[in-house]
């Protein structure tokens, strides 16, 4: 027997309740996705170990496997905006640089 969706309409008090699932923003990378935390660990992680900073331009094909200006630059400016906005890193002479 197929039940018919007039039957679960009478039973839908007795459903369990189905947590909303938030979409963590991020972009594909190939065919997976990658969220937008891990690529702002990888500028982190990157600018630790330059001490004069970097270039976005560069920022963005060492984060990137498959970095594309045209593409990808607004995004990277943004996750930079978000990070500076976040008190970790700084701006300097055209170059990001880890804050403090």
């Amino acid at each position: 027997m197929i039940a018919k969706p007039q039957h679960y309409a009478k039973h839908v008090d007795r459903l369990p309740l189905i947590a909303h699932r938030s979409v963590e923003p991020g972009r594909l990378v190939g065919q997976k996705f990658i969220p937008n935390r891990i690529f702002r660990g990888r500028i982190v992680e990157e600018l630790r170990d330059a001490e004069k900073g970097i270039v976005l331009k560069d920022i963005g094909r060492r984060i990137c496997i498959d970095w594309n200006r045209e593409e990808h630059e607004e995004w990277l400016k943004r996750l930079i905006k978000k990070l500076v906005q976040d008190g970790m890193l700084e701006q300097r002479g055209g170059r990001d640089v880890l804050a403090g």
